[in-house]
């Protein structure tokens, strides 16, 4: 997705600190959520393309301001 939104993107995979099953598939119980958001949904997917498409539009403010982003993560 990354290389579609001209974006350089690398996965790594970081061990996880807490000591559980991380092939566990966890369940949750959203009814009252979805309540309050009036039933409105996206997958990961459709909120990555999202993300992207929002970054992408203000790439230009954000890197006008990227001092205040993550103030020497950013960096040059």
């Amino acid at each position: 997705m990354g290389d579609e939104f001209d974006f350089e993107a690398t996965v790594e995979h970081i061990e996880n600190p807490r000591d559980e099953d991380e092939t566990h598939e966890m369940e949750t119980k959203n009814e009252r959520y979805a309540e309050v958001i009036g039933g409105q949904g996206q997958d990961f997917e459709d909120g990555m393309y999202d993300i992207f498409e929002t970054l992408t539009a203000y790439a230009e403010t954000i890197e006008g301001h990227e001092d205040r982003f993550l103030p020497d993560v950013l960096g040059d």
